[in-house]
């Protein structure tokens, strides 16, 4: 396994622990998926990678903060910088694509270019479930093409959708 150093270098506290949060994301991921080789060097796209890797960071570090009494000034409100709500592109691998599936805050409203995101509340269970079978963003969104109208409509997943693909 390739050595990784963690430190601080400089940053806020709340960014070098969603830092930390990210990287046990990673390994997170590679139990999930068991397999060396295949998470390293197989089909996992670099993208879900970094953003199930950013999720855990984000979701952990809101988790943490929120638990010592940290109010946040309003919604969307990013503690660690992990939500990745200014994503755009993908030319970018830290995308907000499972945050997106549980915050309820949508990028969009604050400015076009981000993705137009009425997702929410779908159960962190769902998304462990994604990064275990789901091997590139198309499987992701195959896969949420399952919850039509339990967590979201149609015409929502596909807005979102449009922003990835």
């Amino acid at each position: 396994m390739k050595k990784q150093l963690v430190y601080n270098a400089g940053q806020s506290q709340n960014y070098t622990i969603g830092t930390v949060c990210h990287e046990l994301g990673h390994l997170r991921h590679y139990f999930k998926i068991n397999d060396y080789y295949f998470y390293y060097y197989g089909g996992i796209t670099k993208l879900i990678k970094e953003s199930y890797a950013s999720y855990v960071g984000w979701m952990v570090g809101e988790d943490y903060y929120l638990s010592k009494g940290f109010v946040k000034p309003y919604d969307g409100y990013l503690i660690n910088r992990q939500g990745r709500q200014f994503w755009y592109s993908n030319s970018s691998n830290y995308s907000p694509l499972f945050v997106d599936l549980i915050d309820s805050y949508n990028q969009g409203y604050y400015d076009s270019i981000y993705p137009f995101d009425q997702l929410s509340s779908v159960p962190p269970l769902i998304v462990d479930t994604m990064v275990k079978q789901d091997n590139t963003v198309e499987d992701v969104f195959d896969h949420l093409d399952d919850y039509i109208g339990v967590y979201y409509t149609s015409s929502e997943l596909l807005t979102y959708k449009n922003a990835f693909l």
